[in-house]
């Protein structure tokens, strides 16, 4: 710890840190956030941080989680003037990870908070604790990740359903208040990323998004794929009270090979969509078959589209965009389409890069 203590000294690399990432256990973290509290005037360029709370095989007690709170708020409050960006994973089962978002300090310049947690009636539980820290910077966040990491063995608690019941519902407890997704309000939010859960019943599993992120552009849904029916209500519940839904980019993962009736759907009611992202987890790429008879004729004249970016799982485990596919739809879309196949990965690259 003393080399990594002497990083953070004046003299050291500390003042042209702009990105930090720590990956610890709740018991060890204080060890790696005191003398950052301490250096804090050194890191004055400091904007985005990522914490990573670990599984540990060793019993958390009540107050190992408070001294790791404390380290966390005493370390924020500390950089709540450089802060932009705040990303939280939390690889907790059980015990007290609701504590680290108790006393959560105020941080004026965040614009991007992302939380990856699994949310188990034992684990993170999205209440007061969490609205508390969202309502709390509501009001200047532009981009918004709320995901779900799949269940962990023998985790106790409908993990889908108590993050539905979050998400999508508007629940009274037993103050009296709601603390859930749809109380809020985020009026500066450009970007929202959610991974979406489909529970044990039909009900929608989409939360009321003109209302509560009124001036939303871009719209990430990860984790289940979409049938037909799911990407109906999502688009109804897009819909603002005058019909219109100014989304400018959506992406979404589908169950099945994109089809002219989702096109149809899409365009009819996405009227300003420049950008459309497809992922299908479920369907490898050499299994994907095309519709053999598209009208020839563009069907979306006055679409607003601009990029079309559809892809499938590939065995690298980075999604590869599917080219066929996307030329196969290309000649009815608007002519200025742009297709989008660029490779996240390494796959197509030239062996001299």
């Amino acid at each position: 710890m003393s080399y990594l203590n002497s990083l953070w000294a004046s003299d050291s690399i500390a003042p042209n840190i702009t990105k930090l990432c720590i990956a610890t256990t709740i018991a060890n973290l204080p060890a790696f956030m005191e003398p950052l509290t301490r250096a804090a005037t050194v890191l004055s360029r400091l904007g985005d941080t990522e914490v990573t709370f670990a599984r540990t095989r060793s019993h958390l007690t009540f107050a190992q989680y408070v001294d790791a709170r404390v380290a966390l708020e005493n370390f924020l409050q500390a950089l709540s003037s450089t802060i932009t960006s705040l990303t939280f994973t939390i690889h907790l089962r059980m015990g007290y990870p609701n504590l680290i978002f108790k006393a959560f300090p105020y941080l004026p310049r965040l614009q991007r908070f992302k939380i990856v947690a699994n949310f188990n009636s034992c684990s993170i539980r999205p209440t007061e604790a969490f609205n508390y820290v969202l309502e709390k910077h509501a009001s200047y966040l532009e981009d918004l990740v709320i995901n779900h990491l799949p269940d962990l063995p023998a985790s106790p608690g409908s993990s889908e359903e108590k993050f539905l019941e979050w998400l999508c519902r508007n629940i009274i407890n037993s103050n009296g208040k709601s603390d859930t997704f749809p109380v809020l309000t985020f009026p500066k939010l450009q970007t929202l990323e959610i991974g979406v859960r489909e529970g044990c019943t039909p009900k929608n599993i989409f939360p009321n998004l003109p209302a509560i992120t009124p001036n939303l552009a871009s719209l990430i849904l990860t984790g289940r794929a979409l049938c037909y029916h799911r990407v109906q209500e999502l688009v109804a519940t897009l819909a603002k009270g005058d019909g219109i839904c100014a989304l400018k980019d959506l992406s979404f993962v589908a169950t099945r090979i994109l089809c002219t009736d989702l096109l149809d759907l899409l365009a009819g009611n996405l009227p300003q969509l420049h950008s459309l992202h497809v992922h299908f987890p479920e369907i490898p790429e050499s299994e994907i078959h095309y519709p053999q008879h598209l009208s020839t004729t563009r069907r979306y004249p006055t679409w607003k589209l601009q990029s079309l970016r559809i892809t499938a799982e590939s065995s690298c485990g980075t999604p590869h965009p599917n080219r066929l596919a996307m030329m196969s739809f290309a000649h009815i879309l608007p002519e200025d389409v742009v297709i989008d196949a660029d490779f996240r990965c390494r796959c197509n690259a030239s062996p001299y890069d």
